[in-house]
């Protein structure tokens, strides 16, 4: 009634002034996704390439996430910071071998793990989207093919029983491995087959010999 102001600080009941305190549920998420880049190579020692998307799906800041990925060559990891809905692409490349060629497909999977403002770790295996895990898969277009060169070998013989001989020179010019190669000759006699195994690019010589008749 004489107008004099009257005030309070604000609590969390009559009695105090206890600042109101919101507690935010703090929500570390990732994921990574890893997919195939370019053309897959059919060579050994071709470079099989992939992008790595390492987005942070929870709400708060991430850092240190670090990829490992036990078969691939990773760069860019780690990266340093994160904000919540934001992503990062980086590269990985891993050089195949010949086992890789006569699987005909090469699987990879890599793991991303970070930490949250509170130290926790969130990590995630890499899937072909956002919401799998699943295995990312390249396809290695298989190419089997052979030669067979086949040539006189020493002096041709000029009577009947003498021995005419040849050589038989099996190349491998696929990029899969052979195995269980076969010569077959109706008039002559073959030495050396079958062949067991033959790697691309290799080569080995059989011999084979024919009685000369009248």
């Amino acid at each position: 009634p004489a107008g004099a102001d009257v005030t309070d600080v604000s609590g969390t009941t009559g009695t105090n002034d206890t600042p109101t305190v919101a507690t935010i549920p703090p929500a570390g998420a990732v994921t990574l996704v890893k997919s195939v880049i370019g053309s897959v190579p059919t060579a050994v020692g071709g470079v099989l390439n992939y992008d790595l998307i390492i987005k942070n799906t929870g709400n708060v800041t991430l850092t240190n996430l670090v990829i490992t990925d036990a078969n691939a060559v990773v760069t860019g990891s780690p990266v340093s910071s994160l904000a919540p809905g934001t992503s990062v692409t980086l590269t990985a490349s891993h050089t195949l071998t010949q086992a890789d060629i006569d699987a005909s497909t090469y699987t990879n999977t890599a793991t991303v793990t970070g930490k949250t403002p509170a130290g926790a770790d969130v990590t995630d295996v890499s899937g072909t989207t956002e919401t799998n895990d699943t295995p990312t898969v390249a396809t290695i277009t298989p190419m089997g093919a052979v030669t067979l060169v086949k040539s006189v070998s020493g002096t041709v013989p000029n009577k009947a029983g003498e021995v005419l001989n040849y050589n038989l020179v099996i190349k491998n010019t696929g990029n899969v491995t052979l195995t269980n190669l076969m010569v077959t000759d109706a008039n002559a006699i073959v030495t050396g087959s079958p062949v067991s195994t033959l790697a691309p690019g290799a080569s080995i010589t059989l011999t084979a010999s024919h009685t000369l008749t009248q």
